[in-house]
């Protein structure tokens, strides 16, 4: 005889089918300043994608494997992001090297919900996000060698994030 296992957990009658993605690409630059200093640039783009849509399976009956799959769960999260940096180092004496340079983020974020409160009701929307933002970041730091073990470092760091539209001056 065979030995039918009965589906009893609402988990037992779901099935998902997600969709995972990323990307990215970037270029490099570099430019010697003179004896004593470096230029040092990039430029990136990143992307990633989540997708995941999940049905529910309404059996015909017990000892049945036929059915009808209704939508159950629906989400999809694209984010994108583009970069740039610059960054400036200089050895300004045989002891003394600053480095001083730029970030900025664009950020882009789509993403959207519906799922149903019970298992064979019509999907609704949970969610539904679309934004943009940006940070911009600058520093400055200065190494500074006491002896072949110990080093001083200082420096300033001040960000913009536009989201929360704050401006942060903190040591770096």
């Amino acid at each position: 005889t065979a030995n039918i296992k009965l589906r009893e957990y609402e988990s037992d009658f779901l099935d998902s089918e997600i969709d995972f993605g990323m990307g990215a690409i970037g270029l490099n630059h570099k430019l010697l300043i003179g004896k004593s200093a470096f230029l040092s640039s990039n430029i990136g783009y990143t992307s990633t994608l989540y997708d995941n849509e999940t049905v529910f399976f309404e059996e015909d009956g017990e000892t049945l494997n036929t059915g009808t799959l209704h939508p159950h769960y629906r989400r999809r999260n694209v984010e994108n992001k583009i970069e740039f940096a610059s960054r400036l180092n200089s050895q300004l004496t045989e002891r003394l090297s600053n480095r001083t340079g730029v970030r900025a983020n664009l950020l882009q974020t789509e993403s959207h919900s519906f799922g149903v409160d019970q298992p064979m009701d019509p999907l609704e929307e949970y969610f539904s996000i679309k934004g943009n933002t940006y940070s911009v970041n600058a520093f400055t730091q200065f190494k500074y060698i006491l002896t072949t073990n110990t080093d001083l470092n200082v420096g300033l760091s001040s960000t913009k994030f536009g989201l929360a539209n704050e401006l942060t001056l903190e040591p770096r």
